[in-house]
C-alpha cells in the first residue's frame, strides 16, 4: 500500500495582499508552481555559480581552485578581487608543493651521504658510490627547486602588493568623489535655504561668496553651477 503524501501549503505570499498563498507546494519544495516550485535549483539552475564560473575558476582545479574560491569570497567588494584571489591561490599552491621545514634534515642527510661517498673512494666501492651520488643529486635538485619556488613566491607577493595598492587607491578615489558630490549637494542646499530666508541682495551675495570660498569654489567662473553668483530675487 502506497503511503499517503502529506500536502504542504505554499509558503509564498501575495505581493498585493501580503497573504499566504493557498495553493499546494510542489513535491519536495516549499512553494507552488506559480511561485517557482518547478524552477531548477542547484547546478541545474541558470543562475547557479560554482568555482568554474568565476573569472579564473575554469582554468584551475583541485586544491588550487579551492584556495582561489576561498580568497575570492574573502575579498568581497574588491574591484580586483579576482586577480588578488588568483595570486593568493598560486602562492598557496607553490608553498604546498615545497618541502617546508626540511632544509635542516636535508643538509644532515647530504653530509652523511658525502661521508659515505668518501669512504667508497677509499674502499673502491663503485656501486655504493653511484648510489650515494644519485641520492646527493636528488637532494641538491630538490633544494634548487625549493629555491626557485621561493623566488616565485617572492614575485607573487610583490604582484599581490601592487594589486592591493591599486585597489586601495581606487577605493580612496571613489570615496573622494562621493565626498565631493555630497559636499556640493550640501552647499547647494544651504544656499537655497539662505536665498529663501535672506531677502537683502547685498547680504545674500556676501553669504553666497563666503560659502563658495569655504569650498574653494570660484563663484565668478561658475565651477559646475553649484554655487552660481547671486543676482538677487
Amino acid at each position: 500500500m502506497t503511503p499517503e503524501r502529506t500536502v504542504v501549503q505554499c509558503k509564498a505570499k501575495s505581493k498585493r495582499s501580503q497573504e499566504r498563498c493557498k495553493k499546494d507546494a510542489v513535491v519536495g519544495r516549499d512553494v507552488c508552481h506559480i511561485h517557482g516550485g518547478k524552477s531548477a535549483i542547484g547546478a541545474g539552475s541558470g543562475t547557479f555559480k560554482d568555482g568554474t564560473s568565476s573569472k579564473y575558476g575554469r582554468v584551475l582545479a583541485g586544491g588550487t581552485l579551492e584556495l582561489y574560491e576561498a580568497r575570492r569570497n574573502d575579498e568581497a567588494h574588491w574591484e580586483l578581487r579576482e586577480e588578488v584571489a588568483l595570486v593568493d591561490a598560486r602562492i598557496g599552491d607553490v608553498l604546498g608543493r615545497m618541502r617546508l621545514g626540511e632544509s635542516g634534515a636535508a643538509w644532515s642527510e647530504l653530509v652523511e651521504l658525502w661521508k659515505q661517498f668518501e669512504r667508497t673512494q677509499t674502499e673502491r666501492d663503485a656501486s655504493t658510490a653511484g648510489r650515494c651520488l644519485q641520492q646527493i643529486g636528488r637532494i641538491v635538485k630538490g633544494g634548487a627547486e625549493d629555491q626557485a619556488a621561493w623566488d616565485e613566491v617572492g614575485r607573487l607577493v610583490e604582484q599581490r602588493r601592487k594589486l592591493a595598492e591599486s585597489e586601495r587607491k581606487r577605493v580612496v578615489e571613489m570615496q573622494q568623489i562621493v565626498t565631493q558630490q555630497q559636499a556640493f549637494a550640501l552647499v547647494g542646499a544651504i544656499v537655497a535655504v539662505v536665498r529663501e530666508h535672506v531677502p537683502e541682495r547685498e547680504r545674500l551675495a556676501a553669504i553666497s561668496s563666503g560659502i563658495a570660498r569655504l569650498v574653494h569654489q570660484d563663484v565668478s567662473g561658475g565651477g559646475g553651477g553649484a554655487l552660481a553668483p547671486v543676482r538677487g530675487r
